[in-house]
């Protein structure tokens, strides 16, 4: 995704990822091509963006930060939340959408309907009818087809988010089989009509009878969702089925890599999930320059928040969000990677309040001086009698290659709490393994956490 938006509307960028060319030229030779093609992309583009707008200025209206991305076949709006999203929330969110798009499109529909009564040529009347053709389809019916409650429609969304509401989030993979399931079975249905087997049912739907043409048009798309949702080339039962099944896969694949002999609960695979969810999102979002939608209860760090505000030219709210990696704040947020270089120019912002936290040590393990780094893990070391500041010191000392002065710190570290796994795995450690006194100061460390084991 492009992190330049190509305009910005009720503070909302939207952009325009490079894919989307190729799918509007799929919809255009789809409709036929010529005038009708071009109207049926127009159309879709139109509606693409209104219908994103409503999920993203309700978002918006939640206290969260949105922006809009048009793609392939669609597009999506992404917020990150400021705070917690609830049940009513989430559904909101989903539901306007099509709600939004549903609003524009069926006065429009309504009027262009309207004036073919009035056409004065051929012509006119052929351009009138693609127009009514192209609202029809991707301002009512695809508006419609969004309801249906398959992942990853919105109807999909608002289904997950009321089963989470009642049954948490092992409602989830159970929802997404039944996804599966009945997107088959849709399937089964469109091969049926295309063959004729069941048609009759389908080919005899009327609307109620009208004088206004344009009330008849609209009442037409709506009694002819049945053949076009359940016609054509197998469309929705694609676009669910595929759907449902990749993200059904990505959640079986996360539970696969957990060793199956440390006997994970539920509510430890959840979490691992959320976790996962976090990662990306942060790592998304400092790649964007925009925040990303975090899963519920979390949400971006302090440095990826001060990143963003700082693109934006907003230096004081950059420094407020910096002001939150003060020591006792409630950590609701992960840093994907520690190394980020613009984390350099963020340190020197950190106000006076959180400068001596843990957060801004844990940064200048790999930012910064020696001098830096010694100094503040030396003071929260003296003011906590804790091993962590060791650790984080003899990382830094590490990084930067000070393999003598990191074994010093490592070696103070060990007497107060020894961690043979954080020794073992953390990755700063790795320039230090083939050093014959840290092998024997992790065996120190193992056996001093393992009762009876030989000395």
């Amino acid at each position: 995704m492009s992190s330049r938006p190509l305009f910005t509307a009720f503070g909302i960028p939207v952009t325009f990822d490079p894919f989307f060319i190729f799918g509007a030229f799929l919809f255009y030779s789809w409709a036929g091509g010529g005038q009708r093609g071009m109207y049926t992309v127009v159309a879709m583009v139109v509606f693409v963006v209104i219908h994103e707008f409503g999920h993203a200025l309700t978002a918006k209206a939640f206290g969260a930060r949105a922006q809009i991305t048009v793609t392939f076949l669609g597009g999506y709006a992404s917020y990150a939340p400021s705070r917690r999203q609830t049940t009513r929330h989430r559904v909101l969110i989903s539901l306007m959408g099509p709600l939004t798009q549903l609003a524009v499109a069926v006065p429009a529909l309504w009027i262009v309907a309207n004036r073919a009564t009035n056409a004065t040529s051929a012509e006119e009347l052929r351009s009138t009818y693609d127009l009514i053709d192209a609202i029809g389809w991707a301002g009512v019916f695809l508006a419609f087809l969004n309801l249906v409650p398959l992942w990853p429609l919105d109807g999909g969304h608002i289904v997950e988010s009321l089963l989470q509401r009642v049954a948490g989030e092992r409602s989830r993979r159970p929802f997404l089989i039944g996804s599966v399931v009945a997107s088959v079975m849709l399937g089964v249905l469109a091969v049926l009509i295309e063959t004729d087997v069941i048609a009759p049912l389908f080919s005899g739907l009327q609307p109620p009878a009208t004088e206004s043409f344009g009330l008849r048009m609209v009442l037409f798309q709506l009694w002819q969702m049945p053949t076009n949702i359940l016609g054509g080339a197998l469309f929705l039962p694609l676009i669910t089925g595929l759907g449902s099944a990749s993200e059904l896969g990505r959640i079986n694949r996360a539970r696969a890599h957990i060793h199956a002999d440390d006997a994970p609960t539920r509510r430890e695979l959840a979490r691992e999930e959320v976790l996962r969810a976090t990662r990306q999102a942060e790592r998304s979002s400092w790649s964007s320059g925009f925040l990303a939608e975090y899963p519920s209860g979390w949400g971006p760090s302090p440095w990826v928040r001060a990143h963003v505000d700082l693109l934006a030219g907003r230096t004081d709210a950059a420094i407020d969000d910096l002001a939150d990696l003060a020591d006792g704040r409630s950590r609701h947020w992960l840093l994907d990677r520690p190394d980020h270089p613009e984390i350099d120019l963020l340190l020197t912002m950190v106000p006076p309040v959180a400068a001596d936290g843990l957060a801004v040590l844990e940064a200048r393990v790999h930012h910064g001086s020696p001098e830096d780094l010694v100094a503040l893990a030396t003071a929260i070391f003296v003011a906590e009698q804790s091993a962590e500041p060791l650790y984080l010191g003899a990382a830094g000392l590490a990084v930067r290659g000070l393999d003598d002065e990191a074994m010093l710190w490592l070696h103070r570290a060990v007497n107060v709490a020894p961690d043979p796994g954080r020794m073992a795995v953390d990755r700063e450690f790795h320039g230090l393994h083939r050093r014959s006194d840290f092998q024997q100061l992790l065996g120190v460390a193992q056996r001093a956490v393992v009762p009876g084991a030989a000395r």
